[in-house]
């Protein structure tokens, strides 16, 4: 499934979306971004274990960075507010 802002979204298999086979959502836009939840330190640390996932993303407005969980843990949440390259 897809949104798009460019009317290429459509049926056929050989279309857009569907021919993003790494993701079950694609999101297009030539003026529009990507705006995942924001939610303060408090509300995230509110977040029941049971629903927490690996790779769940939240803007953490308290922090001012990009939470992504690695572990599917309270624990997890790592800020992604530093530039770097990999090392490998």
């Amino acid at each position: 499934y897809g949104i798009t802002a460019l009317g290429r979204a459509g049926t056929n298999t050989g279309n857009w979306p569907m021919v993003r086979k790494g993701a079950w959502t694609a999101l297009e836009a030539k003026t529009k971004g990507f705006v995942p939840n924001r939610l303060t330190t408090a509300q995230i640390s509110a977040i029941p274990a049971a629903n927490l996932v690996e790779g769940m993303m939240v803007y953490n407005t308290s922090l001012d960075c990009l939470q992504v969980n690695t572990t599917g843990t309270p624990a997890g949440w790592a800020c992604f507010n530093t530039q770097t390259c990999p090392t490998n």
